[in-house]
């Protein structure tokens, strides 16, 4: 209801009463007579032969460079996801050496050799307890270099994920175009 009354009271003022009454409608007749029109002197010597080699060139320039980033992001792109998994991998197998002591059996199995009778041939004077000792210090020796390997797996595999992308945010304004970190020129 106050839509109405509001458009009503638009429609009263005195610029919406314009009569379409008049000489300024009429249409004249669309024909010209060509000896009317003024004539016109050519002052151009064509187009900038200059201007049209240097818009060439920046073109060319600029499509060439176009190519070689999307193949460089590509080949980027591929290395980088290869890293990436073979990182992922390596840590996972690192965090698997460092903590495999929450991960193992209460067993371990080892390989050794026996006689037909049963006794077992180790390379000392056959005591029981000299075999236990002998077994006890390889296997802790070849725990401590499993471990000392997990941590190294780790460490290598942040650090190579950490330079590639150090090394990608450094490089990331210097491989943009111009035009792309600037703007075009006013």
């Amino acid at each position: 209801m106050a839509m109405s009354k509001i458009t009503g009271t638009y429609l009263e003022q005195s610029e919406c009463g314009y009569s379409l009454g008049g000489s300024e409608w009429n249409v004249d007749d669309a024909v010209f007579d060509c000896d009317k029109l003024p004539s016109c002197d050519v002052t151009c010597e064509g187009p900038s032969k200059e201007r049209l080699h240097e818009s060439t060139r920046e073109s060319g320039c600029m499509v060439e460079w176009y190519i070689h980033s999307m193949w460089l992001q590509m080949c980027i792109a591929l290395v980088i996801f290869a890293i990436t998994n073979v990182t992922r991998v390596a840590f996972i197998d690192g965090l698997t050496r460092v903590y495999w002591d929450d991960l193992r059996p209460e067993i371990f199995n080892f390989t050794s050799s026996c006689q037909r009778d049963g006794k077992l041939v180790h390379g000392s004077d056959g005591a029981q307890h000299d075999l236990e000792e002998r077994i006890q210090m390889k296997l802790s020796v070849m725990i401590s270099r499993f471990k000392f390997i997990g941590y190294v797996m780790i460490i290598l595999a942040i650090s190579v994920n950490i330079s590639w992308v150090y090394l990608l945010a450094q490089v990331n304004d210097s491989i943009a175009p111009y035009l792309l970190r600037h703007g075009p020129a006013s």
